[in-house]
């Protein structure tokens, strides 16, 4: 969730900002702060000119510059304007959730120490949440599709914390005790509050298991082993996805793009075990890899106007795999895949699609951020622009509720 990111000057390495691509302007002024450049007028601005400098009489929203923008000329709803909130600073972003009833709040989780963090202003301030929580290190984040005020947070060390407050006060729900690992990933079943699931995700190592509850977490059952035959397989359960027209399709990814398991160099399925899926509430899975040139799999997501097309993300820093293109398309149900030609020799480990138009598809991962307007046919990078930040990885995004051209990282 989110961006991990180095300091420029490289004495530390934990300087990391939450990033959205609307401007924030905190004493109504763009005066620099905002993207790099000191504009001197309303923060409210459109594209930027075919010159690439801000002239107010050209009509850049009444911005006047003088100076270079440092922005590339595209159309807005490309999202190639990326703006650095206030915060938080975090080593690692991992979920990015907004309250559905207020496009202002969000809540975030973060594994080095943060726990869960909320900002009821668009990310201009932040406060903890996180009183009963312990240890303070949050993968996983999740909020109930009825209830807001009940949410699910998952710990490196395998704890499952419940609040019905809205983060005020926090449970112990259920302890994982199998193998030491992080809960990972968190999910509601968007259909039924009752059916949550957990997968098992974490550096120092892992099983690549997937747990479901369905009497919201008083009993659990083990639905997944990607391996049963090890109790340290490895299998990094990175991301998992409900078919949006019926929750009892559901998909798990096995992979994540900065941390390759320490397998051998070019082995493509190295503590990697690609995309499973169930068909029966996940009760029984199936792997869905033909095609698939390399199983490190970090992101999956489904066209909500026709579930059978869907878009992984693959690709690892450390694994000599190198492939034209890391993302990779299917248009029957993950039977069979195909490699688009985006973002080469470099891993995707975030993927999204555009709420008004899924035909819009966005890679974001180690070199950038790309941009397709047809599907994943033809792709741009855009320019990200993040400041202070020379070396980036996106684990988590989240469009906001009241402006579709708006996402957050």
């Amino acid at each position: 969730i989110g961006l991990e990111a180095f300091a420029a000057d490289g004495a530390r390495f934990d300087d990391i900002r939450l990033y959205s691509v609307t401007p924030q302007c905190y004493d109504g002024l763009q005066d620099g702060d905002e993207t790099g450049v000191d504009c001197g007028g309303s923060c409210s601005f459109q594209d930027c000119c075919a010159n690439r400098a801000w002239d107010a009489p050209l009509g850049e929203g009444g911005v006047d510059c003088g100076g270079s923008c440092s922005l590339v000329c595209q159309p807005a709803d490309q999202l190639d304007r990326w703006t650095q909130t206030n915060g938080p600073w975090l080593e690692y972003i991992r979920r990015i959730r907004f309250d559905p009833d207020d496009p202002d709040t969000l809540i975030v989780s973060s594994n080095t120490g943060s726990g869960v963090i909320k900002s009821t202003d668009s990310g201009q301030t932040w406060h903890e949440i996180s009183d009963g929580i312990s240890p303070m290190n949050v993968f996983g984040l999740a909020l109930d599709p009825e209830d807001k005020g009940v949410m699910y947070a998952g710990t490196a060390n395998g704890r499952l914390f419940a609040t019905e407050d809205g983060g005020a006060t926090w449970e112990l729900l259920w302890e994982y005790t199998d193998v030491d690992d992080a809960l990972w990933t968190v999910e509601v079943d968007p259909e039924d509050r009752e059916r949550l699931f957990v997968g098992m995700g974490d550096y120092t190592g892992c099983d690549g298991r997937i747990y479901r509850s369905e009497n919201r977490g008083e009993t659990w059952d083990k639905v997944l082993d990607v391996d049963p035959t090890s109790d340290w397989d490895g299998g990094f359960i990175s991301h998992v996805a409900f078919d949006p027209t019926d929750s009892d399709i559901m998909y798990a990814t096995t992979g994540i793009g900065d941390w390759c398991g320490g397998g051998d160099p070019g082995d493509p399925d190295a503590f990697s075990y690609g995309i499973w899926k169930s068909i029966d509430g996940g009760t029984n899975w199936f792997t869905v890899t033909h095609g698939l040139s390399d199983l490190t799999v970090s992101h999956l997501v489904i066209d909500p106007t026709d579930p059978q097309t869907l878009y992984a993300g693959v690709g690892c820093v450390d694994d000599a795999i190198y492939l034209d293109g890391n993302v990779f398309k299917s248009t029957d149900g993950g039977a069979n895949w195909q490699p688009l030609d985006v973002s080469p020799g470099n891993p995707i480990t975030r993927l999204a699609l555009h709420p008004d138009d899924p035909q819009k598809v966005y890679a974001m991962g180690y070199s950038g951020v790309f941009y397709s307007e047809d599907g994943g046919a033809h792709w741009t990078k855009l320019d990200e622009n993040f400041k202070a930040a020379v070396y980036t990885f996106f684990y988590e995004h989240a469009f906001a509720p009241d402006d579709a051209d708006t996402m957050f990282v």
